[in-house]
C-alpha cells in the first residue's frame, strides 16, 4: 500500500511537471513577474501589506512568479535548481515616514527537507526601462534551530535592505531556486516598528492572510520517472477506449 501511494505521487508530480513544460510560452523577459508570459501558469500575481501608527504609514505590494529553470531568461542569474522563485518588491506612495529594510519567504516544505534552496540572489530591475531597484544590502537563507553541520536545512529566505525602500521605489528582483514545485506559503515585510504578511496582524487589526509561492515538498520528477509516466499513458489508452465504448 505504501509503495503504492509513492507511486501515485509520483506520477501526479510527473504530470504536473508535464503539464508545465508544454505550457511555457516563448517570449521575451519582462519585469512584470505577475504578466510574465514565461512564468508557470497559476503561480504569479501580487500580496499587498499595509501598516500604520504614529502617523507613520508602510503601504505597498509584494510582485511573484515562479519559473522552470529552462523558462527563466532574466539576465544576471543562473539558476541552481529546476525550479526558480522570483519576488519584487514596489513601495506606493501612500507610504509616510516609513520604508521596507526587510522581506522574508517562508520555505514550507516538510521539516527535515534538505536542500529545499539554494541560489539566493538579486538582479537590478528593469521596470522603468533602464537598470534600476534597491539591491539587498545582503540575503541569505536562514537554517531551522540546531542543524547539525552540513544539513542544509532552512526555513526562510531573507533579504535585507540598506539603504531601505522608500516612497514610490521598488526593489530589484529577488530569486532563489529549488528542486521543489511550489505550494502556498508565507511571507513579510518590515520596518523599524511597522510589519506586515502572511497570518500578521497589523497595528489597526486586520490579519493578513494573503501567501505568496514557495517550495512544497513535492519534488521536480527525474527524467525517468516523466518517461515512465507517458508510458503508463499509453498503455492505458486502449483499455479507457474500450470501457468508453462499452458506455
Amino acid at each position: 500500500m505504501e509503495s503504492a501511494a509513492v507511486m501515485k505521487r509520483a506520477m501526479c508530480s510527473a504530470a504536473l511537471f508535464l503539464g508545465l513544460c508544454s505550457s511555457a510560452a516563448l517570449a521575451g523577459p519582462t519585469d512584470s513577474l505577475p504578466t510574465n508570459p514565461d512564468a508557470i501558469p497559476g503561480w504569479q500575481g501580487s500580496v499587498s501589506f499595509y501598516d500604520a501608527a504614529a502617523g507613520r504609514v508602510l503601504s505597498g505590494t509584494v510582485d511573484y512568479a515562479v519559473f522552470l529553470a529552462s523558462d527563466f531568461n532574466y539576465p544576471g542569474y543562473v539558476p541552481t535548481d529546476p525550479v526558480v522563485y522570483a519576488y519584487q518588491i514596489f513601495v506606493d506612495g501612500a507610504t509616510v515616514g516609513s520604508d521596507i529594510s526587510h522581506l522574508s519567504v517562508s520555505l514550507e516544505g516538510f521539516l527535515g527537507q534538505q536542500d529545499i534552496a539554494s541560489g539566493i540572489s538579486a538582479i537590478p530591475s528593469t521596470i522603468l526601462g533602464a537598470l534600476g531597484g534597491a539591491i539587498p544590502s545582503n540575503y541569505s537563507l536562514d537554517p531551522i534551530n540546531d542543524p547539525l553541520p552540513g544539513d542544509h536545512l532552512y526555513d526562510s529566505a531573507n533579504w535585507n535592505f540598506t539603504p531601505v525602500i522608500g516612497s514610490n521605489y521598488y526593489s530589484g528582483i529577488l530569486l532563489f531556486s529549488s528542486p521543489f514545485l511550489p505550494t502556498w506559503g508565507g511571507w513579510g515585510v518590515d520596518d523599524s516598528g511597522l510589519s506586515d504578511g502572511y497570518n500578521r496582524t497589523n497595528h489597526l487589526g486586520s490579519l493578513n492572510l494573503q501567501k505568496v509561492p514557495t517550495p512544497g515538498s513535492d519534488m521536480i520528477p527525474e527524467p525517468a520517472t516523466v518517461t515512465l509516466v507517458c508510458l503508463a499513458g499509453l498503455f492505458a489508452l486502449p483499455t479507457m477506449v474500450r470501457r468508453f465504448r462499452r458506455k
